[in-house]
């Protein structure tokens, strides 16, 4: 699947609020062309958001540009709760976006910045037409020692977590245009994504870890053959879709 390169941009009173929580949260508000919330609408998980500081005072660096890089985890869209300092009742960073850290610098040495790329509001997405872009990937690699495209696009199941919010069903349908029904399915009516469910009832009673999924075909008897939802997740990196680790709980 080819990479989506984003900026998320403000200044270090924001990051440092962010930064020293965890998961990374980032945030813009609607503006009056609707163009932030585009740009939100557009992220999606799994795509690479650089980190940029504003000169913004104060911060503990004395230029503006690149100082880290993740990889979208979760989307929050419509937030009422304040959370960053500059926030107040009348202007909020409603639409929010998780993020797992890759890498995050300290030093003005290795602050990164090209001419060209986007850095004119809160996110924007940087197009694979940029100049800046390649350039960009080849300082990453070469100073930052960090080769993107070799990222893993696994997705992380959070179990317990009160970082990690349970959704119900009725968020699960809404968020992935689907009508949940439980188990391990394949759900072919967004093509994009294939969402894992573990059922906490049935006999298919797949193990389920944090970075694993194991197919166990427990209850099953005869033929053992993948089949459905199972062939689905073994060919997704193939097929280009993208996994969601969903946990039923009890409740």
């Amino acid at each position: 699947m080819k990479r989506r390169y984003f900026v998320a941009m403000g200044p270090w009173s924001n990051w440092e609020h962010s930064l020293s929580r965890k998961p990374i949260l980032w945030g813009v508000k609607p503006d009056s062309s609707n163009t932030n919330i585009g740009e939100f609408n557009r992220l999606e998980i799994g795509d690479i958001v650089f980190f940029y500081v504003t000169l913004e005072k104060p911060s503990k660096f004395s230029k503006y540009g690149f100082f880290g890089v993740g990889k979208v985890i979760r989307k929050c869209p419509n937030e009422e709760e304040l959370y960053w300092p500059n926030e107040t009742n009348e202007e909020k960073y409603t639409h929010r976006f998780q993020i797992e850290s890759i890498k995050i610098f300290e030093n003005d040495d290795d602050i990164l910045w090209f001419n060209g790329l986007p850095n004119t509001k809160g996110l924007a997405g940087i197009k694979s037409s940029n100049p800046g872009l390649e350039p960009l990937l080849d300082a990453v690699r070469e100073k930052w020692e960090i080769d993107l495209d070799e990222i893993d696009d696994k997705f992380y199941l959070y179990q317990n977590n009160p970082d990690y919010p349970v959704l119900r069903k009725a968020e699960i349908d809404k968020f992935f245009g689907i009508n949940y029904a439980g188990g391990i399915t394949d759900y072919n009516k967004k093509n994009d994504y294939i969402v894992l469910i573990s059922s906490l009832a049935g006999v298919y009673r797949d193990k389920v870890g944090e970075q694993l999924i194991t197919y166990t075909g427990q209850g099953q008897t005869g033929d053992q053959t993948l089949t459905g939802g199972n062939l689905g997740i073994v060919n997704a990196k193939d097929n280009e879709r993208k996994l969601y680790f969903l946990e039923e709980l009890e409740g």
